[in-house]
């Protein structure tokens, strides 16, 4: 290996709809890291609003939540997915994403590499 990480299926990091933290999911269209979340989410209108804003857009609630992660992780990217020189479903950026997302995870734990 060259030192790039392998990724053995494709998964997608994206902001959770009801408690706002990052999370995961090999579904594209994840919108949510839990039950309890789900719940969260429809209580408090937040689900709705998100449907409606993706309709308006024209475009999948789960983008807008990955995008979001994006913006956090990899604030450097904004500018290039914005004006369309990237896309947010591009592989590259996809997999920056969740390299970037595991470097939180391990920093968090205290794992050093």
């Amino acid at each position: 290996m060259s030192g790039k990480l392998a990724f053995r299926c494709k998964c997608y990091v994206f902001e959770c709809l009801g408690c706002g933290m990052l999370a995961y999911s090999e579904r594209s269209d994840a919108v949510i890291c839990s039950a309890a979340c789900r719940l969260t989410a429809h209580r408090n209108g937040s689900k709705k609003k998100q449907r409606a804003l993706a309709g308006f857009l024209d475009i999948l609630p789960a983008l807008i939540r990955r995008t979001g992660a994006m913006f956090e992780l990899i604030p450097e990217l904004e500018a290039e997915v914005l004006s369309g020189k990237r896309k947010i479903d591009d592989d590259e950026v996809r997999h920056g994403v969740w390299a970037a997302y595991w470097k939180r995870v391990e920093q968090a734990a205290g794992i050093e590499r």
